[in-house]
């Protein structure tokens, strides 16, 4: 287990050396895949947002319609506490399904608020 950890922080750190010494001692541009944005997370990527204010942000994109990003970032989606490329997918996904089921609660409180309000106006007609 040790010999695998040693092994993968090598990796990294030649991940991040190479990079910089091409572009330090050999005056070289970096293409934007080479990059590396973060330590800890290899897989995170520059998003550019094109908003007023907060121009640039690091993560990963996720294929949301707009307003349920907002819901999912309200309820626990604005940071992944999980770690890795996997941990991540799995917290999205998680995520994404926890809002629908919210949702669907939501609209079975609807219909069950909506058929006792008809029941009510029935008798009320009849009584009149």
């Amino acid at each position: 287990m040790l010999r695998c950890e040693l092994d993968t922080f090598v990796q990294h750190t030649q991940r991040q050396i190479d990079p910089i010494q091409r572009r330090v001692l050999q005056d070289e541009t970096i293409p934007h895949k080479e990059k590396v944005f973060s330590l800890f997370e290899p897989h995170t990527e520059w998003i550019s947002k094109g908003k007023a204010g907060v121009p640039v942000a690091l993560g990963l994109r996720v294929c949301v319609v707009e307003s349920a990003i907002n819901a999912l970032e309200v309820h626990g989606l604005d940071k992944c506490p999980d770690h890795g490329i996997d941990g991540f997918k799995r917290y999205v996904a998680l995520a994404v399904v926890a809002r629908n089921i919210q949702r669907l609660g939501a609209v079975l409180r609807q219909q069950v608020q909506e058929k006792e309000q008809r029941k009510c106006g029935c008798y009320k007609k009849k009584a009149a």
